[in-house]
């Protein structure tokens, strides 16, 4: 199972990001995955703003499967978008993953260790390639920015 191509937001500090928190990932909140070919996602890219700023508002907390036959367990921080796009257009409730578990006993056996939480960051709109089955593999196609 993978989540096929998606379109997300991706801070422009994702560099920073990925050394303080030790992201194994392309750190990115969201807006729509499991999306079947690219051109659905040119096609929605269009519909949305090419830049938001996301505000953190959650100390790191375990999330609960996003997705129907969702293959992976992840926890990280809720997050609130901001510049004209609401959280209800996002396909789930927004957040951004710190780190991610195939298998649900190491997800509920790992101790969370708080850390400082961001207060914001802008990001810039993708169109991200998630078809491997591990997220250290997704990659960026096309970024707005």
């Amino acid at each position: 199972m993978h989540y096929g191509y998606s379109v997300w937001y991706i801070p422009h500090n994702y560099n920073e990001l990925s050394k303080e928190y030790n992201i194994k990932h392309l750190p990115h909140v969201t807006y729509k995955t499991n999306i079947e070919t690219e051109k659905e996602c040119y096609d929605l890219a269009k519909l949305i703003p090419r830049e938001i700023t996301i505000e953190f508002f959650s100390d790191i907390a375990k999330f609960p499967k996003m997705h129907q036959n969702d293959p992976l367990f992840g926890y990280g921080w809720y997050v609130t978008p901001k510049n004209g796009i609401e959280c209800m257009h996002f396909a789930t409730e927004p957040h951004l993953t710190l780190k991610y578990f195939n298998n649900y006993n190491d997800f509920k056996s790992h101790k969370i260790i708080q850390d400082i939480t961001p207060k914001k960051t802008k990001c810039f709109l993708a169109i991200v390639d998630t078809q491997s089955n591990n997220p250290a593999d997704w990659f960026i196609i096309t970024k707005y920015n």
